[in-house]
């Protein structure tokens, strides 16, 4: 039996950026102490990248600090939102997320809106992985223009063959010599809600959450994050044996 030992990991994950890089202004009303009760309008700047940079990068630290390793993750959407997405179609989210330190990535609904060539196009850019387990690319049309089944940083879905069972690609980091499997999952009603490519299709979530767990168990590793668009964006799976 397998020999496992605690890891100490720190992941902080942004979701749903929708291509907000620069920071936005927004009001509030301060309470006046005088007889009218009249307020004073306030103006303040809130968000963008170079504070979600400076944040991941103080978060980072104090992981360090306190001897634990880190990763930072983005649990999907990225795209829409602003003008700059309408300009650059997603390479400047690439390059952006490059930039801020995202070790890897769910797929959002809002990533197809456009189809998957978009997609594509930004995964030529983008220094992490795309995290989509129940994304099935096997019968993807590989005459088109950019295809998403070869590239080696979308990890989708596995069918069985004779010699493996089916399940979803993940990615191993290592965590002072323990294993930590992170794998993906993306919204299964996609085709309902966004604009996938026919030839592309989206599995039943838990059906291929149970299958990739259990591929990720006989490989030895007991240490499994789910990066995904769902309800919770994040979920940890650890086991003592």
């Amino acid at each position: 039996m397998t020999q496992h030992r605690a890891a100490k990991i720190t992941i902080a994950h942004i979701n749903d950026t929708h291509s907000h890089f620069e920071p936005s202004a927004i009001q509030f009303n301060l309470p006046m102490p005088t007889e009218q009760g009249e307020s004073l309008p306030v103006y303040a700047s809130c968000g963008g990248f170079s504070r979600v940079s400076s944040a991941v990068q103080d978060v980072k630290k104090q992981a360090y600090l306190h001897g634990r390793e880190f990763m930072f993750v983005h649990a999907g959407d990225c795209f829409q939102g602003t003008l700059y997405f309408s300009l650059y179609k997603g390479i400047a989210n690439a390059k952006l997320l490059n930039a801020i330190g995202v070790e890897a990535m769910a797929l959002g609904n809002h990533e197809l809106d456009m189809g998957n060539q978009t997609v594509a196009d930004f995964l030529d850019h983008t220094n992490f992985p795309l995290l989509a387990a129940n994304w099935d690319l096997t019968q993807e049309d590989q005459s088109k223009a950019n295809p998403l089944q070869p590239k080696p940083n979308v990890l989708s879905y596995k069918p069985a063959t004779d010699e493996s069972p089916a399940y979803g690609r993940y990615l191993v980091k290592s965590v002072d010599g323990e294993k930590i499997a992170v794998f993906g999952l993306a919204i299964e009603n996609m085709e309902g809600i966004a604009n996938p490519d026919p030839d592309t299709h989206f599995l039943n979530v838990l059906k291929v959450a149970k299958e990739t767990v259990s591929v990720i168990r006989a490989n030895g590793i007991n240490k499994i994050v789910v990066l995904s668009h769902l309800a919770m964006p994040v979920i940890f799976y650890w086991q003592k044996n």
